[in-house]
């Protein structure tokens, strides 16, 4: 059993009102070889955690229907669909990695139940983005053509964007290096956030707006 499995059933001892904290050490438990240390660092978490702050700043958040590109392992998603602060109508998480894809509905289980949530085997350069009010990429370091997936997304809806100045991974292909450089990328029309934080060896930047 890892540590991990032992903390997460600790801490269901302490708060057994949290069904996060059951779904999470479940999904761990079904799927030890998925890489849930990475996805639940602190950047990571405190990651996620400062997009929830920005989007509660309002009393009423609504997003409507949400597309979350690069969706992993689904915890942006379950958080977002925690809040009573935010509203939507549907979480669509996305990926090309089947294996997350499965356990993030597992992670989502009860709102696949409602309807509320699904998690697909997608590339998110193919999607038809007009029938989404909100989309989320946390992960824009990652698309090695990010013009050309953001001629995919509709004028006039609503996106938070995500990158990062960790130049040190292969896999961050178009990193930036500030929030002013991802939000010249983007190009929106409405600027309603950009901001930078500190995340323990690299910076995080992130835009909220309409494009």
């Amino acid at each position: 059993m890892t540590d991990a499995v032992l903390i997460l059933r600790g801490l269901e001892e302490l708060y057994p009102e949290m069904r996060f904290i059951e779904r999470l050490r479940c999904c761990v438990e079904t799927y030890p070889d998925l890489n849930w240390g990475d996805a639940m660092s602190r950047g990571q978490m405190t990651s996620k955690l400062w997009i929830l702050h920005q989007l509660q700043m309002n009393d009423k958040v609504r997003l409507g229907r949400v597309a979350i590109c690069g969706g992993w392992l689904g915890l942006l998603s379950r958080l977002i669909l925690d809040s009573d602060r935010i509203h939507t109508t549907h979480v669509h998480s996305m990926d090309i990695d089947l294996a997350v894809t499965i356990a993030a509905g597992e992670l989502n289980s009860e709102y696949i139940i409602g309807d509320q949530f699904t998690s697909t085997l997608t590339n998110c350069h193919d999607v038809y983005y007009g029938d989404y009010d909100t989309i989320i990429n946390t992960s824009c370091e990652h698309f090695s053509d990010f013009g050309h997936w953001w001629e995919k997304i509709p004028d006039g809806k609503f996106v938070v964007l995500q990158s990062n100045d960790f130049t040190e991974i292969e896999d961050h292909v178009d990193y930036v290096l500030s929030a002013g450089e991802l939000a010249a990328k983007a190009g929106l029309t409405e600027v309603k956030f950009m901001g930078s934080l500190p995340c323990y060896g690299y910076t995080r930047f992130m835009v909220m707006g309409v494009k």
